[in-house]
């Protein structure tokens, strides 16, 4: 028993590997609710809110940065037991003491989101310029380069959806 004691300790613990910047921003996307374009505003200096959305992106993705989220919401009692348990009460109970159901649900909706229960929203942007003129080509060698843009459009697009 006092093994898993120290294992529970142990994994409530910040990572060393994190660097300061990353673990600066795992805190604040958990004190800002899961906004991630807050945090690394605030994490890392950053100067545009695209900027920070890319930082954001690129953080959400590292596992070790998954992790560090999860360890600061356990050790606030906000684990995904918590979320569990939540759940379980909204659906036998109804209202909470002093809550409305909009309130549990959006308190529940804002755990699932820090646990990084949501898909992963995706976009692509594909611009293609071709810069000769079609004028000179003929209409069987336009349909192929057509086909040729078609597929590989489409190849782009299964890759992104897997």
């Amino acid at each position: 028993m006092e093994a898993m004691d120290q294992k529970d300790d142990k994994s409530l613990q910040p990572r060393k590997n994190l660097t300061f910047k990353q673990r600066l921003f795992a805190q604040e996307y958990v004190k800002n609710r899961g906004n991630g374009v807050q945090a690394a505003l605030k994490a890392y200096d950053a100067t545009t809110r695209d900027s920070a959305k890319n930082i954001s992106h690129q953080n959400l993705d590292k596992p070790i940065i998954q992790a560090e989220i999860k360890r600061i919401m356990e050790a606030a009692g906000l684990g995904m037991d918590v979320v569990i348990d939540t759940l379980k009460r909204a659906m036998v109970a109804g209202i909470g003491e002093k809550a409305t159901n909009s309130d549990t649900i959006r308190g529940v909706d804002m755990l699932l989101k820090l646990h990084n229960m949501y898909p992963e929203k995706r976009t692509l942007n594909l611009n293609y310029t071709k810069k000769e003129e079609v004028a000179s080509k003929d209409m069987l060698e336009v349909m192929k380069t057509l086909n040729q843009l078609q597929t590989t459009t489409q190849k782009l697009l299964d890759d992104m959806n897997k």
